[in-house]
């Protein structure tokens, strides 16, 4: 339930980041158009950065509005984030940089927000002491079992 909540803030977060600013009455929200790799990369930052600390990247988010997602990935690699996060921040450049136009990736996120195809997100969430595997790795998995 904790993940399931910590996902919709997630999201949330992003839509509001990404909204139209310069139009209040008809406020649209670019996030949801965003590619799918585009959309699993901010959602992951975020989730990992926290408020605070995904609103730093500047830079990489106003890439993202302008659909520039090759400078956006070199925004990224720009970072101290970068070289403290290691192989994952590599694989969610490569992700940034590789975007398909595929706008599908917000209804996916939503499904795993909503446990619809995860069995039990809160058991995962008490994992959290585990073993892990790489990011890539970790990817791949979810491409196999259709999540993403």
């Amino acid at each position: 339930m904790l993940l399931k909540n910590d996902i919709q803030d997630c999201i949330s977060d992003l839509k509001e980041i990404f909204s139209d600013q310069k139009n209040n009455e008809n406020e649209k929200n670019e996030f949801d158009s965003l590619p799918e790799g585009v959309q699993i990369v901010l959602v992951d930052m975020r989730f990992n950065l926290g408020h605070d600390g995904f609103r730093r990247f500047k830079k990489m988010i106003k890439a993202v509005r302008e659909h520039d997602f090759h400078r956006a990935a070199l925004e990224m690699k720009d970072s101290r984030w970068y070289y403290q996060v290691g192989k994952r921040a590599e694989n969610l450049v490569k992700m940034m940089k590789n975007s398909a136009t595929s706008t599908t990736g917000m209804n996916r996120i939503r499904k795993l927000a909503n446990g619809e195809d995860i069995e039990d997100l809160a058991a995962l969430a008490e994992r959290k002491n585990e073993v892990t595997i790489p990011h890539e790795k970790f990817i791949n998995e979810l491409k196999n079992d259709g999540i993403i």
